[in-house]
């Protein structure tokens, strides 16, 4: 291990520029890579009005024109993504705001006013404001009439989780409702399960093991029995009939046909002026009879019938008697909520706050597509000046 390398350090503090900063020396700590496009941060800036005065982070400058802002405003603070303001027209204790809209103008003079600011600074500056421009936007009050009057609902993070509860509630409610139905089914189901796969095993494999050798002792067995008695009593006789005939009718023919020839040949002799040829000394005896066939076929029909397959299956049991209770929707109910500025909740109904639920989503996706256009805008810029010209303001759905 390098001798300058630790695992765990507090850097020291250092005065930099009349500020108090954390001092990036080996081997204390690894100044953090720049990051190739600019990312939001947690804007803090802060105002004096009396004196123009004007600091972003531990950045300040003197100068600042505040002309466009109320006589009454002294000073003004955001931090941790919310804003107070001081006036001076008034006891001194600061009033909060959320909307940092009427701010953000004032940072095109800050940035001007800083000397030598980077690109990268500039960038962050403006990605930092846009960020909270969608923080406030997202969460201004969004305006739903229901039954019981016309009003503007709290949109800020504060107040809608707490009114997702109730809903939430209700669906864990009929979340354990299902699963204490579905505990007990399933062994059962199991259960129904493994008896039908018993009673298939014992009835369908058995009986079709009973049926297989039904077959081959009663059909099997019974055909070969069939083709034997055709071998010997219908095939064995018909060689035997071939064998008779070729032995005494084909033989003998041809024996009788081949003396004929020889004792019908010529001889030359002559009878009368004319040359006549006739048999000489012709024939000497009766021709040879055909033998009568021997042998004789005694095949005879099949002595024993086939016998008949018997009924080896039986009926298959139901067993699926699992009881089931259907589980009800899980339905929702009238909550009390404030409207913003009243001090007395009304009813809202489940249609109503599904519908103000789902019409402060849908604003904070459009108001999200535009933060994410703009931050991609200000990180495309090339040059401070046009950084800084850049408006934040501009394009934003209305709220």
């Amino acid at each position: 291990m390098d001798d300058k390398t630790v695992t765990s350090a507090t850097p020291p503090l250092v005065l930099s520029r009349g500020n108090l900063a954390l001092a990036y020396d080996d081997p204390f700590s690894v100044a953090p890579t720049a990051p190739t496009t600019a990312v939001a941060g947690a804007l803090s800036f802060w105002m004096v009005v009396h004196v123009n005065a004007m600091a972003v982070d531990n950045a300040g400058v003197i100068g600042m024109d505040y002309s466009t802002l109320p006589s009454n405003v002294e000073i003004v603070e955001w931090k941790n993504g919310l804003g107070q303001i001081e006036y001076n027209d008034r006891p001194r204790l600061r009033e909060n705001f959320i909307d940092i809209t009427p701010y953000c103008s004032l940072f095109q003079q800050y940035m001007n006013l800083v000397i030598g600011i980077t690109l990268d600074q500039a960038k962050k500056i403006q990605i930092d404001l846009i960020a909270a421009l969608f923080d406030s936007k997202r969460q201004a009050p969004y305006h739903h009439p229901v039954a019981a009057g016309d009003y503007y609902w709290d949109a800020s993070d504060a107040t809608m989780f707490p009114s997702t509860i109730p809903a939430i509630q209700d669906l864990i409610s009929k979340l354990n409702q299902l699963i204490g139905q579905l505990n007990p089914a399933i062994p059962a189901l199991n259960s129904a399960g493994q008896s039908t796969v018993s009673q298939v095993n014992n009835t369908v494999v058995v009986g079709g093991n009973t049926l297989s050798n039904a077959v081959n002792i009663n059909i099997v067995t019974q055909v070969n029995a069939l083709v034997n008695e055709i071998n010997s009593h219908a095939i064995a006789p018909e060689i035997s009939i071939y064998t008779e005939f070729n032995n005494n009718i084909a033989n003998p023919q041809a024996g009788n046909v081949a003396r004929l020839s020889a004792d019908l040949q010529t001889s030359g002799q002559s009878a009368g002026p004319d040359l006549i040829t006739c048999a000489a000394p012709g024939l000497d005896g009766n021709l040879t009879a055909f033998a009568s066939l021997s042998g004789s076929c005694s095949a005879s029909y099949l002595s024993t019938n086939a016998y008949s397959v018997g009924n080896y299956f039986s009926d298959i049991t139901d067993t699926w008697t699992i009881s089931w209770t259907p589980v009800a929707n899980a339905a929702g109910s009238n909550q009390s909520w404030v409207p913003v500025g009243s001090t007395t909740p009304v009813n809202v109904t489940p249609a109503e706050q599904a519908a103000i639920m789902q019409g402060i989503a849908s604003r904070t996706t459009n108001l999200t597509t535009t933060k994410n256009t703009k931050t991609n805008e200000v990180n495309v810029l090339t040059t401070i000046s046009a950084v800084i010209a850049y408006d934040v303001t501009a394009g934003w759905p209305a709220v």
